[in-house]
């Protein structure tokens, strides 16, 4: 079993006082990479607590599902958590024990479902993908009228396509909308705003240009009506 002292690796700190201008991009391309070693091993560190936790909270049902730190599990949970922070990691734990209080039933998550608590989406407004997908499924039309929970909900319906959520079964649908969900996720996270779209209202009234003919029939069709 790998702890969390056998991750940890010894970083050393390159001193920025005495040295030539010429050597200055050289020392922050270094400063560059370590800062990047530093953030993967606080990252795998976070993921061997996560494991230790997780092995407390759910005793031999987690070593026997997932196994320990030296399993293909972790690492696949660590790939697939890899572009996470460590504090994200720590705070998907937390979210989770906070479901637990909740009322949720306690069970053994797996790699997707944890990764929604890490990524926190309820203080975005944003719902998990399964409630999403339901939500997009069930929802009436017109669908820009509908009052959506969040609105890349609806945008994840536009682009996995209404009558292919209506019309396609469960398992070949909803890995597209979950792919869709998680980009439009991924782009609200990061700042960007996200809105339903309104449509133009229709105008009252419509006007028609007339061609010089069409002008000359309708004139014609006047005069003959009047006995001019």
């Amino acid at each position: 079993m790998r702890t969390a002292a056998d991750l940890v690796t010894p970083i050393r700190e390159a001193s920025q006082s005495n040295r030539p201008l010429a050597g200055l991009t050289q020392l922050q391309s270094v400063d560059a990479r370590t800062s990047s070693k530093s953030t993967a091993m606080e990252q795998e560190l976070a993921m061997v607590d996560l494991w230790d936790r997780m092995g407390e909270l759910f005793g031999a049902k987690w070593l026997k599902q997932y196994g320990d730190t030296d399993s293909p599990a972790f690492d696949t949970w660590s790939r697939f958590l890899s572009d996470l922070s460590a504090e994200q990691i720590k705070r998907g734990f937390v979210n989770m024990l906070r479901s637990f209080q909740e009322g949720k039933p306690r069970y053994l998550p797996d790699a997707t479902e944890f990764r929604d608590f890490c990524i926190d989406l309820r203080s975005y407004g944003l719902p998990a993908v399964n409630a999403a997908y339901r939500e997009a499924c069930l929802a009436p039309s017109p669908k820009h009228k509908h009052k959506w929970s969040h609105p890349a909900v609806f945008h994840a319906g536009v682009a996995t396509g209404w009558f292919e959520l209506h019309s396609f079964p469960t398992d070949q649908i909803f890995p597209v909308f979950e792919r869709n969900y998680s980009e439009l996720c991924r782009r609200v996270l990061s700042g960007e705003d996200i809105t339903v779209p309104v449509p133009k209202a229709l105008p009252e009234t419509v006007s028609v240009v007339l061609t010089p003919e069409q002008n000359q029939e309708r004139m014609a069709s006047l005069r003959e009506s009047l006995g001019v």
